[in-house]
C-alpha cells in the first residue's frame, strides 16, 4: 500500500526541504517548477546514519510530468510561476511506517 497526498505550492513559493526512507513518485497536476535533490550516503548497522553528498541536482518539471525521488534523497519542490499555484500528487511506500520507523525528517520549513 501507499500513502498519497496532494500538495499545493503557492505562486513563487516552495515546499519544505526534507527526506524520507521510502522512495516517492510525484505527479505534477498543474503548474511548472523544479526540484532540488541531494543524495545521501547511508550506513545501517544497529543504528542508522546518513550524510548528504556535496552535489545538488536540479530537475525542471511541468504539468503531466512524473518526478521520481529515490530513498533517503533530500529534496524540495519550487513553484517557478509567480502567478499560478502548483498542484502535486505524491505517493510513497508506507512499509517503513508499518514497521514503526519515522520515515520523514523535515530539514527546513
Amino acid at each position: 500500500t501507499v500513502d498519497a497526498y496532494m500538495e499545493i505550492i503557492p505562486p513563487g513559493s516552495r515546499s519544505g526541504k526534507h527526506r524520507h526512507l521510502a522512495e516517492e513518485c510525484v505527479y505534477v497536476l498543474e503548474g511548472r517548477g523544479y526540484d532540488l535533490h541531494q543524495d545521501c550516503d547511508v550506513e545501517i548497522t544497529d543504528t542508522y546514519h546518513w550524510k548528504p553528498q556535496a552535489e545538488i541536482k536540479r530537475y525542471e518539471w511541468e504539468a503531466g510530468d512524473v518526478i521520481y525521488i529515490p530513498p533517503n534523497t533530500i529534496h524540495q519542490h519550487f513553484n517557478a510561476d509567480p502567478e499560478k499555484p502548483v498542484r502535486l500528487i505524491s505517493a510513497t511506500n508506507r512499509i517503513y511506517k508499518a514497521c514503526g520507523l519515522n520515515d520523514l525528517e523535515q530539514l527546513e520549513n
